[in-house]
């Protein structure tokens, strides 16, 4: 009996082993596919940054290109509004001539200081007070 009770036990033993190993062998399995995915996660990580840093180094140039253009046009508008104000300025500030539009029944509210610096200039090279001129355009 003594006999069959060790060859039980070793059954037994033997099949825990067995057991053990073949999970081991899963797990490492699973650890390796694991690693496996993740490396090849990380490959299409980077090629896609690659390409998004390709196509970011292909835009950006025309963009900048754009930007720049953009704000030549705004330096240019700013000089040439900064122009017309010192201009108008030796004829009537903007307050004056907003008042002046006010005293012949003329609604200023909707018109820039660019606007009424504009009508300033047209107004005396036009050679008449800026409300007449402002009534004569319609106003």
């Amino acid at each position: 009996m003594t006999m069959k009770k060790i060859s039980g036990v070793l059954v037994l033993l033997l099949s825990t082993i067995i057991l053990v190993t073949a999970c081991g062998d899963k797990k490492t399995k699973t650890e390796s596919t694991d690693k496996t995915a993740k490396s090849k996660s990380s490959q299409v990580s980077k090629s896609a940054s690659e390409s998004t840093k390709t196509s970011n180094s292909d835009t950006t140039p025309s963009s900048a290109t754009k930007q720049e253009e953009a704000q030549s046009h705004n330096d240019a508008e700013e000089s040439q509004w900064s122009k017309a104000s010192s201009e108008a300025a030796k004829v009537m500030t903007v307050t004056e001539g907003r008042e002046a539009l006010r005293e012949v029944g003329i609604d200023d509210s909707n018109l820039s200081n660019a606007d009424i610096n504009k009508y300033i200039l047209e107004a005396q090279a036009a050679g008449v007070t800026l409300g007449n001129y402002m009534k004569s355009q319609g106003f």
